[in-house]
């Protein structure tokens, strides 16, 4: 995980708990007077200055299948607070041995000294704990969504060249047989891959309409063999190709095909 899931700030560790443990003699008295509730206080505030849910990849909203472009910008966010954290351990180390010195005066009383000792414990313990925290998650998510936008490309670039192959070959035998023979089932991966990235948003209109059965709409394609004009059923598949040609055309331009 990013974010450890025992990584949290220690109750122990706050000024409040710490004034709790102190004796009346020891608010009192000078040499008990240490400064380390101030320094818990800003401490405290140090803390919640990190947005601790920027570095859990599972709280940040991604969405199954989501780009690369939307991974990175959740994992510059988290590089943000990532960065803040190395500011916070020092803070965390400075007070932990505060407190540890803390726990060492003469004169103190008991229970204030094991308190001491305890945040000493629990801060030392909270060091630790947040140099596990890194950006590996985000790291393998972002390996993950340019490996699957890689695959899609490839299908993509696979299926327009299927595609263009059976175009060229129904210009020379424009037929209702060649057309259901031909590899136009390939119109139908486009469109949906199309529709389904983002990354194509520039081409997806240009295939929105178009379709492997889309010559049942065409009423001269839907009468039996020997009621149809062949001139007419010519021209009609003629027409089917232009469009699914222009459809061509725009991807041929895409910069994303090269």
């Amino acid at each position: 995980m990013t974010v450890p899931s025992t990584l949290k700030y220690p109750s122990e560790a706050t000024n409040t708990a710490w004034q709790k443990k102190k004796s009346f003699l020891d608010k009192a008295k000078a040499k008990t007077k240490t400064g380390l509730g101030e320094e818990l206080t800003k401490l405290q505030a140090k803390w919640n200055e990190v947005k601790f849910t920027k570095l859990d990849v599972t709280k940040v909203g991604l969405e199954m299948g989501a780009s690369s472009h939307v991974v990175g910008v959740k994992r510059n966010e988290a590089e943000t607070e990532l960065n803040k954290i190395a500011a916070l351990k020092l803070e965390v180390d400075t007070v932990a041995k505060k407190a540890k010195t803390v726990g060492a005066i003469k004169g103190l009383s008991k229970d204030a000294a094991t308190a001491a000792n305890l945040i000493a414990a629990k801060l030392t313990s909270l060091h630790n704990e947040l140099g596990k925290v890194d950006l590996k998650d985000f790291d393998e998510a972002l390996k993950k969504a340019a490996t699957r936008e890689a695959s899609t490309l490839k299908l993509l670039k696979e299926n327009y060249a299927e595609l263009q192959r059976a175009l060229i070959d129904l210009h020379k035998n424009p037929t209702l047989v060649r057309w259901e023979q031909a590899d136009v089932q390939s119109i139908d991966m486009i469109r949906r891959i199309l529709s389904g990235d983002s990354r194509f948003a520039s081409a997806k209109d240009s295939w929105k309409d178009l379709s492997a059965d889309m010559h049942h709409k065409i009423t001269v394609l839907t009468l039996p063999g020997a009621k149809r004009d062949k001139q007419q059923e010519k021209q009609a598949i003629l027409q089917l190709v232009k469009r699914v040609d222009d459809g061509m055309s725009v991807l041929k331009e895409a910069p994303w095909m090269h």
